[in-house]
């Protein structure tokens, strides 16, 4: 696809799952289509080895974390304190030990069964061909309502407040961070 001047991709956000779709309008429909049919089938096609590795992936990935610089730290708790809900690192690293190949299956199955479906086509595209490429993923995935929209939410932290105080994670590291926050 990216020889054809075609780009796609998954990413997780505040907001949920992202899906970016770019290149020429013409064949953009046809990447959409191949994204989706090819979401909804990954977790049924992925082997236990292949899982494992990923999963072996994610968690050195969240333990390289823990022995980084302590100002990545320290923004990561500012992200902690500011953004709801957000998991710290060591939760997410506990969960990402104990997952198992079938609980993955299960929650992509939950995940792509209820949705809200938001969108933003720009570029060289009509509103039809923009209506039509929201259809290819609602087709797709033939989502139901979620039965709860998250609330996303920063925090307004009042005077004088300490939020979030933690010992670096890096009992090695010789260097500390402070991260201070001023709202207006």
């Amino acid at each position: 696809a990216s020889m054809a001047g075609l780009h796609g991709s998954f990413n997780n956000s505040r907001q949920g799952l992202t899906l970016d779709v770019s290149g020429y309008s013409h064949r953009v429909p046809v990447l959409l289509q191949h994204l989706v049919d090819t979401a909804k089938t990954t977790t049924e096609r992925l082997t236990p080895e292949l899982f494992e590795r990923l999963r072996e992936k994610r968690e050195k990935r969240f333990q390289e974390f823990l022995v980084s610089q302590p100002y990545r730290h320290a923004t990561n708790a500012l992200d902690l304190c500011l953004d709801r809900p957000k998991w710290d690192v060591l939760k997410r690293l506990e969960c990402v030990k104990e997952v198992t190949l079938p609980d993955l299956q299960l929650f992509a199955k939950r995940l792509l069964h209820r949705f809200r479906l938001k969108g933003l086509v720009h570029g060289n595209v009509t509103s039809e061909e923009a209506k039509s490429l929201a259809q290819i993923v609602l087709d797709g995935f033939q989502p139901q309502p979620p039965l709860v929209l998250p609330e996303i939410r920063v925090s307004q932290l009042e005077q004088g407040e300490s939020v979030y105080r933690f010992a670096g994670y890096n009992t090695e590291e010789a260097v500390s961070c402070t991260v201070s926050l001023y709202q207006f």
